[in-house]
This record gives structure tokens, C-alpha cells and sequence, in this order.
């Protein structure tokens, strides 16, 4: 519907692109107000997105774009300097990158979460066979051997290193 509308709209008049500088972005409405490098008046609610579906780029503050005009008030930026975030959004689930990392998330759960709680499981069983004594019938109860307890070891330095690397990675 909102495709058809842009084609109409587009196809109905010439587009114009102006060279801006943005100086506000509204991540919440999608919009931003970009001030035009030749110092004509500010343009208001210029979209980020066609739609709430799909991709969403966020620009940096004070970086310059270039804002397409589809009418004398509806506008959309088609090139960009420099880049906040961007958000890949289809249906529930969202998919984000920005200077933090990545995030991915769903309708019924974070991705970043399940795989730290996954972490923090394997972490758990690795440091129960550290403890983990067999009784045995003739003689005291027998621990891990160990050859077991440094590959055991080895395997949570391991661990912690990739929780490490996946925490900066998934912001």
C-alpha cells in the first residue's frame, strides 16, 4: 500500500535533492529535521523509513544527507555520511548494528539473553566435573583424573573467552 502510494506520488512529480545537515532524529516516529547546507529553511519530518517494517537507518546528528523530495512536504533521506544504527525489522523480530555491536531480538525472546544463559549452563556443568567424585566399592571415592581437570579447565578459560567476545559483539 505505502509502496503505491511513493510510485504515485513520485510518478506524479519530479523529486529534489537537497544536500542537508541533520539536526534532529526521532528514533520513536521515525523521523528527523535536516537544515539544508544552502541555508534555506529547515525541513521537518523527514522519514527515516517507508514503512515500520523493513530497514530503518538512523544517521548521526550533524552528519550530512541527502533528502529526496517526493512532494513540497514529504521527504525521505536517500544518501547518507555517517550512520548511528541500522535496523533490519521483519514482522516481531529485529536485527540491529550500531557502534556498540549487534543485537538480535524476537517476539518471545532476546537473542543476546538464550546465549548467555547458554554460557552460564556449560559454564555450570564444566565446574560440577571439576567437583565430580565416583564412589567406588573398594578403596576412597575417585575424582576426575588429572589430565581431565586441565582440558576441563582449558575448556572454561575457553568459554569465558567466547562469553567475552559474544558480550561485545551482541552489545
Amino acid at each position: 500500500m505505502i509502496d503505491q502510494l511513493i510510485k504515485k506520488i513520485a510518478k506524479s512529480q519530479d523529486t529534489t535533492a537537497i544536500l542537508c545537515k541533520v539536526s534532529e532524529v526521532d528514533e520513536n516516529t521515525l523521523v528527523c529535521v535536516c537544515s539544508p547546507v544552502n541555508g534555506d529553511a529547515d525541513i521537518l519530518e523527514v522519514r527515516l523509513t517507508a514503512q515500520d517494517n523493513g530497514i530503518v537507518v538512523i544517521p548521526e546528528i550533524d552528519s550530512i544527507v541527502v533528502v529526496d523530495m517526493l512532494s513540497n512536504n514529504h521527504g525521505y533521506i536517500s544518501l547518507y555520511s555517517a550512520i548511528k544504527s541500522v535496523q533490519f525489522n521483519v514482522a516481531s523480530n529485529s536485527f540491529t548494528i550500531d557502534k556498540d555491536g549487534l543485537k538480535l531480538s524476537g517476539s518471545t525472546a532476546d537473542f543476546k539473553t538464550e546465549l548467555l544463559n547458554l554460557y552460564s549452563i556449560v559454564n555450570k556443568i564444566l565446574t560440577e566435573l571439576l567437583v565430580f567424585k565416583v564412589n567406588t566399592a573398594v578403596g576412597p571415592s575417585v575424582s576426575v583424573f588429572p589430565d581431565n581437570i586441565v582440558n576441563i579447565n582449558r575448556y572454561k578459560l575457553e568459554l569465558t573467552q567466547s562469553e567475552t567476545k559474544i558480550k561485545t559483539i551482541l552489545n
